[in-house]
């Protein structure tokens, strides 16, 4: 009981220390750029339960602690009086220098043992009951209910009133401030949906040229989509086709980067490794082209291209068997699609002396 009454004692200052830390921690967040309501509204909630939880700790322990004192016939009356305003001013600080001196070190068992009780006088509950009610008001109002039965409910219910009030206010408090965390959170979702449309626009223009084989429109769109992405992904979109506008002028190198820089922005973006594997096998690079594809694949399995690369790799390999199968299977997740049918015939027509892969794949046929 002693130990566990000492870990009691210790843990409303464990608590502020844990309370700064979370909101200096929150306030660098917020300094350094970082969302101010994505982080906190996770831990609110459960912030709140435990503010309560140490308030109501807090006041159970003042008002054992008080009794303890009383009962303390270690103390003469003055000590007794100090440590009764210590306690009750200075709570979360005082408890844990008197747990030690005179419960832990002195071993006073008066103090936690119930079977000696001391008479105490109405008249010693009502100054302690008074003294709390100016100064620590809440725990007045317990040691009121507890204590004093003789006083008229009407008194009690008086003055508790403040307290029920005050309770209900900060629920509605807390309340609207939460509805107004998760409000301006939604607006800034809002937001960011509304500035991206002209991003979108930009991007799928940007395909559709890429496409046609309009390279050079499609460079300057996916440029200009560049430069009003928001989030990481958006940037890696707008780079990929970047590099894919790059590598249809010819400029490999530079494409190269582009997709690169684009997969080191989203990593689980799949069609920078598509598009990877066809600079390689352009390249006749075919054990890398059919690593990038297989990343590829592992991202999105169900990406057309990706498999259409593994197959021309596999068929430069001299594993013309998988190639029909990659290519076939290709071909079943976009049936439409004339630049992965016109590869499956090729690898079908060809022995694998005569695989060309850089010519079956042409950049107009890479991964959207």
């Amino acid at each position: 009981m002693k130990y566990f009454l000492g870990i009691l004692s210790i843990l409303p200052l464990l608590y502020i220390v844990v309370f700064f830390a979370l909101f200096i921690s929150a306030f660098v967040h917020i300094a350094s750029g970082g969302n101010p309501g994505s982080s906190f509204l996770v831990f609110f909630p459960t912030l709140i339960v435990v503010h309560f939880a140490m308030i109501l700790l807090i006041f159970g322990l003042i008002i054992y602690y008080c009794i303890l004192v009383m009962q303390n016939e270690m103390l003469d009356e003055n000590k007794k009086l100090l440590w009764m305003v210590l306690i009750i001013i200075g709570n979360t600080f005082a408890l844990p220098f008197y747990w030690y001196f005179h419960i832990y070190k002195q071993g006073n068992k008066t103090n936690l043992a119930k079977e000696k009780s001391l008479d105490t006088s109405t008249d010693t509950y009502m100054v302690i009951t008074a003294v709390l009610l100016l100064t620590f008001y809440p725990a007045g109002v317990i040691t009121m209910w507890m204590w004093l039965k003789k006083w008229p409910i009407w008194v009690k219910i008086l003055i508790t009133l403040p307290v029920v009030l005050f309770i209900l206010l900060f629920i509605v408090v807390i309340g609207l401030f939460f509805i107004f965390l998760t409000s301006s959170t939604n607006t800034k979702q809002m937001s960011l949906e509304t500035r991206s449309i002209p991003y979108n626009s930009d991007i799928s223009e940007a395909s559709e040229n890429w496409n046609n084989g309009n390279f050079s429109t499609s460079l300057q769109l996916a440029s200009k989509a560049l430069t009003e992405a928001i989030t990481p992904g958006q940037k890696a979109e707008a780079h990929y086709w970047i590099g894919m506008s790059y590598v249809a002028t010819d400029n490999v190198i530079q494409g190269t980067s582009e997709e690169n820089f684009a997969i080191s922005l989203n990593p689980s973006y799949f069609a920078p490794y598509a598009a990877l594997s066809s600079i390689a096998l352009s390249e006749n690079n075919n054990n890398q082209a059919l690593i990038y594809a297989n990343k590829s694949i592992t991202l999105n399995p169900t990406y057309d291209w990706a498999h259409n690369d593994k197959g021309l790799a596999l068929f430069a390999l001299g594993n013309k068997s998988e190639a029909i199968q990659e290519l076939t299977y290709a071909h079943s997740l976009d049936p439409m699609n004339m630049g992965i049918e016109k590869n499956l015939e090729s690898v079908e027509n060809q022995n694998n002396s005569q695989a060309s892969p850089s010519h079956m794949l042409p950049y107009s046929s890479t991964p959207q």
